[in-house]
């Protein structure tokens, strides 16, 4: 062992074996370090701070100095050692350039009243307001006109109270031409009143009362007399072309119409199996979309006019000749006092949903020359008889039979009753008359399809007797669909025959089921093909008011987010409505 132990101990050893050498200390018992090798803060030997002459200090080995050991910045004066000082304290007065601020907010504080002038776009929107509402107090003349609106339109939720009043518009007036006026449940004496009505020759009997504006989507009732003329009008586009619904007494069990009128010509688009007297009733037209609708409502008790119960019958057909127009009535006349109505007992509704569900579907022949007494119609069967002979008859048809044989004895001629009573009283029925809506009638296809819904109401079969004489002609005849999968291919399977049916698989679904949701669908693609896919009525869509067709289409959508069912069909739908919206027309 080195160094050796105990006193008096001699350097050295006697063998090599009692050598022991400790390789981490030096003679002197000091620890030896490798060349080379890192060192901790214990092996840093003590030096002088003149011996220290490259390298940084940590902070933590500084010690905290005093203000007196730093000889050149605090020891007065040391102003003159402050770098980009004013040269004079306080500093002179100064300003900044309106360039010079380049970032942040203005305060309100800071930003002066700015007359409209000064607003190089010529638009204010609320964006550009802190609160987002602009009020007459943030505007310098206390005037917002739609020219200060980035849309160009002044409404009320860009109104800070939500209020339009005359001391808001820069004219100081609120009139009649500068307001929306009412086109639901609203009477025609009320649009007589705001002068919202127009006036169109009918023939040279009559004329009708028609709301001022052009409609799509709309319906008119009122409390009628019967009369042979068209009583209820929709989507009239002049005193040719329009859709009409009436009641004609003396028709024969078929005394409930909806026509056409194109260029003059009438069409008998459906009516409905029924014999009716002369007194008054409600009558109503409605139209939605391709869907053209008469509905007949018996008035025993009183009926409030904006809360109508459903229609005793509906008489639905699908047709795409005229996508809008007027809609109006034919009032009461001189000459035929006993037919139309007054403006307090019609109005203007929203269009109605309600129709019958089909019972069968056949192809017909298409008769008639176009004119007023034999208007193009389908050809169906006939089963005539006197009234004499039915055991049911109801005893207003019984008078009217002996009005015909009295004057017949007394040698009248069917033309000379009309003269004299204006009409050939009704002495026949028809047994096989059944009620029916056409599917996109055509004079020019030599056949076409309708729709039946109801039978005969004095002989039971007459459907099944309609059946059998299209079978016979070798014509098509359909059992109505069970659902909206069989309506489709009964669609598809008839549209390779009737390639002119510009009416969808949903015009079909809709008037053979009668459900609501169809109409919504019909609806959609009615809006979405003539305003986007086909274009074939464009013009005449264009004629209905902005607000008018905005509205319509916002309350189609609401009404389809309420659908539960077929969730797919109505989310196309739904897609097909919103980029309408979106494209605009």
């Amino acid at each position: 062992m080195y160094p050796p132990q105990g006193a008096g101990a001699r350097v050295g050893v006697r063998k090599l074996s009692e050598l022991i050498i400790d390789v981490d200390k030096d003679w002197r018992g000091y620890r030896i370090i490798n060349v080379g090798a890192p060192i901790d803060d214990t092996c840093v030997p003590r030096a002088r701070a003149g011996d220290i002459l490259s390298g940084v200090f940590s902070v933590d080995r500084i010690p905290d100095l005093p203000r007196s050991k730093i000889s050149d910045l605090f020891t007065a004066p040391f102003w003159g050692n402050i770098p980009d000082k004013p040269s004079t304290f306080p500093p002179s007065p100064h300003g900044h350039d309106a360039s010079e601020i380049t970032t942040g907010v203005l305060s309100l504080d800071r930003v002066p009243v700015i007359p409209s002038g000064k607003i190089a776009d010529g638009a204010i929107v609320t964006a550009k307001v802190a609160d987002g509402a602009i009020t007459t107090a943030k505007l310098a003349d206390l005037n917002v006109t739609a020219a200060k609106l980035a849309d160009g339109a002044v409404t009320t939720a860009k109104i800070a109270d939500s209020a339009i009043t005359t001391a808001k518009i820069a004219n100081l007036a609120v009139t009649r031409a500068k307001l929306e006026y009412p086109t639901e449940n609203v009477s025609f004496a009320y649009l007589a009143a705001i002068d919202k009505v127009v006036f169109c020759s009918l023939n040279v009997y009559s004329y009708l009362v028609l709301a001022r504006s052009s409609f799509a989507d709309k319906a008119v009732f009122g409390a009628v007399q019967v009369n042979s003329y068209p009583t209820m009008v929709g989507r009239l586009v002049n005193g040719t072309n329009y859709y009409a619904c009436t009641y004609l007494p003396q028709a024969g069990t078929s005394d409930h119409f909806l026509d056409k009128t194109v260029n003059g010509t009438p069409t008998t688009l459906g009516y409905e199996a029924i014999d009716i007297d002369r007194s008054g009733r409600g009558l109503m037209i409605s139209c939605s979309g391709s869907s053209i609708k008469s509905m007949r409502f018996e008035l025993p008790a009183p009926r409030d006019p904006l809360s109508l119960p459903s229609p005793n019958y509906t008489i639905a057909a699908t047709d795409t000749t005229f996508a809008s127009g007027y809609f109006g009535y034919r009032p009461l006349s001189d000459m035929y006092p006993h037919g139309g109505c007054t403006p307090d007992s019609v109005y203007l509704k929203p269009p109605a949903s309600e129709v019958p569900r089909a019972v069968a579907i056949i192809e017909v022949e298409a008769v008639g020359d176009g004119s007023p007494e034999s208007p193009f119609r389908p050809l169906l069967s006939e089963t005539l008889v006197e009234v004499s002979e039915l055991r049911n008859a109801p005893d207003f048809l019984k008078l009217e039979k002996r009005k015909y044989d009295v004057l017949k004895a007394k040698g009248f001629t069917e033309e000379e009753m009309k003269i004299s009573l204006g009409y050939v009283p009704q002495h026949q029925v028809n047994l096989d008359s059944v009620s029916w809506g056409a599917f996109e009638f055509s004079d020019r296809s030599p056949t076409n399809i309708v729709v039946i819904t109801s039978d005969n109401p004095y002989s039971p079969g007459a459907i099944d007797r309609q059946i059998e004489l299209a079978q016979k002609k070798g014509l098509k005849a359909l059992r109505a669909p069970r659902d909206y999968g069989e309506a489709v291919s009964q669609y598809n399977e008839l549209k390779r025959d009737f390639k002119h049916w510009l009416a969808g698989k949903d015009n079909y679904a809709y008037q053979t089921l009668g459900l609501e949701i169809f109409d919504l669908f019909q609806n959609v693609d009615f809006y979405y093909g003539e305003l986007i896919e086909h274009k074939t009525h464009y013009d005449q869509l264009k004629a209905v008011p902005e607000q008018e067709l905005r509205r319509r289409l916002e309350e189609l959508e609401e009404r389809l987010r309420r659908v539960e069912v077929l969730a797919e069909e109505r989310d196309r739908h739904l897609s097909k409505l919103r980029e309408v919206v979106r494209r605009g027309w």
